[in-house]
């Protein structure tokens, strides 16, 4: 059995044992127990960020908190330009959301430089298109290659597996997975 806390990682076996722990931690963070479970984690995560800004000058935790929300929409299309490179094609990816994406953020950028906006909300936006023209690049550079590589077969093949497990009746009363928001 792992160590189900810290403290219990650490006086079972030392930094391996955090080591572990800290990764089952980061594999299961999401997959709260119940909905009451997540709107707990909510409330003390607003209460500490709350407590944070009164100790603390409130005007740089905004930045901080401005830039972390800024840099992960910035990085939201990332992960499809990353599965499509391993896969060396473009396929399920919707054509029409990557020109959405394109047209938004143009439109925003540049209405970001005319505005004259901080530095970081530039910044972001052209990391935005430069990820979206990375993937347009994608779509014409596979355009002929219609079947996926290998390796994302065995993916594939999990993740149909995985997803007959919540639509089997059979295993409908033991989900593989708890309830996450």
């Amino acid at each position: 059995a792992r160590a189900r806390t810290m403290q219990q990682a650490v006086a079972s076996g030392g930094l391996e044992s955090v080591r572990v722990w800290m990764q089952d931690y980061m594999r299961d963070f999401w997959a709260w127990d119940t909905f009451a479970h997540y709107v707990l984690f909510v409330f003390g995560f607003f209460c500490s960020v709350l407590l944070i800004a009164v100790v603390i000058n409130a005007a740089v935790l905004y930045e901080i908190i401005g830039l972390v929300a800024l840099g992960t929409e910035a990085c939201l299309a990332v992960p499809q330009l990353l599965r499509n490179f391993k896969r060396k094609s473009t396929e399920g990816c919707s054509y029409a959301l990557v020109a959405t994406w394109v047209v938004g953020d143009l439109f925003k950028t540049s209405y970001f430089f005319i505005l004259g906006s901080p530095f970081q909300f530039l910044l972001c936006g052209c990391i935005q298109l430069t990820i979206d023209f990375l993937i347009c690049a994608q779509i014409y550079m596979y355009r002929n290659n219609t079947h996926p590589a290998a390796a994302d077969q065995d993916t594939a093949t999990s993740n149909h597996i995985q997803a007959a497990a919540f639509t089997d009746p059979a295993n409908a009363a033991t989900p593989s997975r708890p309830w996450c928001p």
